[in-house]
């Protein structure tokens, strides 16, 4: 009684950003216990990183913030497959997630590229059947005292 039962969500997540929101988002997300957890962000680490997120500490200066980041998740919970994506995001790449974060400053262009993939995104099923498998796009940003999240779910 009084205890909640925490579940495995069985999903794979990208979160696209790593910076100071995005180490928030990333916490919030293991959490939940998704299947896995993959982090996208080629940035390099700076001493400002450093001091905006708690995931990255200042021996991470100079690394990718997405490699430098996920040592620090996957202490938070080891059940989460965590791991950190180099390259470049294709849609061929993004076929592989049910739900994607944007998590940062990013291109009105790359947004709605993502969010277009998302909204139309295809799967064969068992049958050999094409079908529609929407996933989850999630953009969110700070700006100052501001900021905003939007939210597609198919």
């Amino acid at each position: 009684p009084g205890q909640i039962a925490m579940v495995s969500l069985n999903v794979h997540v990208l979160v696209v950003g790593a910076g100071g929101l995005g180490a928030e988002i990333l916490q919030h997300i293991m959490l939940a216990r998704p299947k896995s957890l993959t982090v996208y962000d080629n940035t390099k680490t700076t001493m400002e990183d450093v001091s905006s997120s708690f995931l990255l500490q200042p021996a991470d200066v100079g690394i990718a913030r997405s490699v430098a980041t996920v040592p620090h998740l996957q202490i938070s919970n080891h059940d989460v497959v965590v791991s950190a994506h180099i390259g470049n995001l294709s849609l061929e790449y993004l076929h592989n997630f049910d739900v994607i974060v944007m998590a940062g400053s990013h291109s009105r262009s790359e947004l709605e590229r993502v969010n277009s993939f998302c909204r139309h995104r295809r799967k064969i099923d068992e049958k050999g059947n094409v079908r529609s498998a929407p996933a989850v796009f999630i953009a969110a940003d700070t700006r100052g005292p501001s900021g905003y999240v939007m939210s597609d779910f198919g």
